[in-house]
């Protein structure tokens, strides 16, 4: 499932979305609640954060999917509300290209929340739920040149990050540095 069809876009967070940024004391609670889980866990499975709190997988790459043509509304609407509209009308002119990541959790982990840094993008936070979520995001260089690297930052466990291959279920305790190839395609009928 590199590109997640058939999973529903998430909503960010300035469009309404149940992203983790709802109230401060809703915050406050959900982050306790998911810190002592992602703890817990952590413990349970014998793993250690690194010191850095970063990680990086994929030296061979892993292999990022391109958003669908008939899918651009949807997935600009997974972007905070600044980045839709600065680049929203080169997507829908096929001008500009995103990529799109599937993101999940295993049943009876505490998933967490995380967010996308990809280039000079930063993506709203997002609730990991058992429900695969499909979020995209521009690409981290240039689309031509078909690599490059993403982050992802936050605190999860049990999470699948589906690129291909698949990614997890993983833990992360701060920042997961991924690198990325894409298929360079200069049609507008992906």
């Amino acid at each position: 499932m590199i590109d997640g069809r058939g999973a529903k876009f998430a909503a960010s967070a300035g469009n309404g979305a149940k992203a983790a940024s709802q109230t401060p004391s809703t915050t406050v609670v959900a982050g306790s609640v998911v810190t002592v889980l992602l703890a817990a866990t952590i413990l349970t499975w014998g793993a250690k954060a690194p010191e850095n709190g970063a990680t990086s997988v994929g030296d061979m790459g892993y292999e990022a999917a391109t958003v669908a043509r008939d899918e651009t509304d949807s997935a600009l609407e997974t972007l905070d509300p600044n980045t839709q509209s600065l680049i929203g009308a080169d997507v829908k002119s096929c001008r500009q290209r995103l990529a799109v990541i599937t993101v999940d959790k295993m049943p009876a982990t505490p998933g967490g929340i995380f967010r996308i840094r990809s280039g000079a993008y930063l993506s709203p936070f997002y609730t990991v739920t058992e429900e695969p979520q499909r979020i995209a995001y521009p690409f981290p260089t240039p689309y031509e040149t078909g690599t490059g690297d993403i982050s992802i930052e936050g605190w999860v466990a049990g999470t699948r990050l589906y690129l291909s291959p698949t990614l997890g279920p993983t833990a992360i305790n701060g920042k997961l540095v991924i690198h990325l190839r894409w298929h360079v395609d200069k049609s507008c009928d992906i």
